[in-house]
């Protein structure tokens, strides 16, 4: 594992990523040669930052659309990360809470700060449509739901972690934003949430 960003030796750690970023396909064999979904998590964390190095705020949601539809570009990092979830989705013998890389906490806590008031919809579809004044629920930070997390005022992430593509998105259009991994709430109901905190506050309105 101390290839994969963990060793002590910071020379050696920076010349790693360098070349993958020079030829992302020497991570694509590496991910393949090991079939270890942790070391497949860091190579895909480390190439979902890269890719919007440089790019404007709407240049990143369209190429994670693209990467979402496994659309490849010119853009030699996206392809790489179309390639590293093929390969994680080859793992099915895995445990999906390994698969998904599942935080390893059962309390709530804040990746985007802010404190806003809405109704939640939880959010299983790429294709679900977004109301106005929604807190969404997602069953993910990746990039999956993009364009979605855009569309809410506030969002619950159900896994995830501060440096996720979804916590940077939400810190980035100022949208409040909180993990809370055990979190179980009706469609419809007014919540109050927190994103410095992390709290969550079921508002009952007939009080």
């Amino acid at each position: 594992m101390n290839l994969l960003g963990l060793s002590n030796n910071l020379i050696k750690n920076i010349f790693i990523h360098v070349m993958w970023i020079i030829k992302p396909q020497k991570a694509i064999d590496l991910a393949k040669k090991t079939n270890d979904v942790v070391a497949i998590g860091y190579l895909n964390e480390f190439f979902s930052k890269y890719v919007g190095y440089g790019k404007t705020n709407k240049q990143i949601v369209e190429i994670n659309q693209k990467i979402d539809n496994n659309v490849k570009t010119n853009d030699k990092i996206a392809n790489a990360l179309i390639e590293l979830r093929k390969i994680r989705l080859k793992l099915k013998n895995l445990s999906a809470s390994k698969r998904d890389q599942i935080i390893k906490t059962t309390k709530s806590f804040g990746i985007s700060r802010g404190i806003v008031r809405g109704k939640i919809l939880n959010i299983t579809s790429t294709k679900q449509l977004i109301p106005k004044s929604c807190i969404g629920i997602f069953p993910t930070s990746g990039v999956k739901f993009t364009t979605q997390f855009l569309k809410c005022v506030g969002i619950i992430f159900l896994n995830g972690g501060v440096t996720s593509h979804g916590a940077i998105l939400s810190r980035e259009y100022d949208i409040p934003a909180v993990v809370s991994p055990n979190v179980n709430i009706d469609n419809g109901k007014d919540v109050l949430i927190n994103g410095s905190t992390g709290d969550i506050k079921v508002i009952d309105i007939d009080n």
